[in-house]
């Protein structure tokens, strides 16, 4: 599932695998757990499973597009395009 993730990659897996999973709705069912430690935090929560970490690493058709749009825009190459798009005097005197 994560086969060639790097380190961050992973880290970032499995952060979102909680926010999805053990903490989707954890202010409702503990109100009052601004007051706990973190000891007492983490006992509460329940263990990931792997349709957490299925969830987290899957993409939607809707984050493809968003994904596309944004590289239109922003992404690989933008840089060049606009680079190569301005005009630039030429370095070279005519002798």
């Amino acid at each position: 599932m994560t086969a060639g993730y790097s380190a961050t990659e992973l880290e970032a897996v499995v952060k979102h695998a909680v926010s999805l999973g053990a903490l989707s709705n954890f202010d409702s069912k503990y109100p009052a757990h601004h007051s706990l430690s973190q000891e007492e935090l983490l006992a509460m929560l329940p263990p990931l499973t792997t349709q957490d970490f299925r969830r987290a690493t899957s993409v939607s058709a809707g984050d493809v597009s968003a994904y596309e749009v944004w590289d239109k825009k922003n992404g690989s190459g933008t840089w060049l395009r606009k680079r190569k798009s301005r005009t630039r005097p030429s370095m070279r005197r005519n002798v």
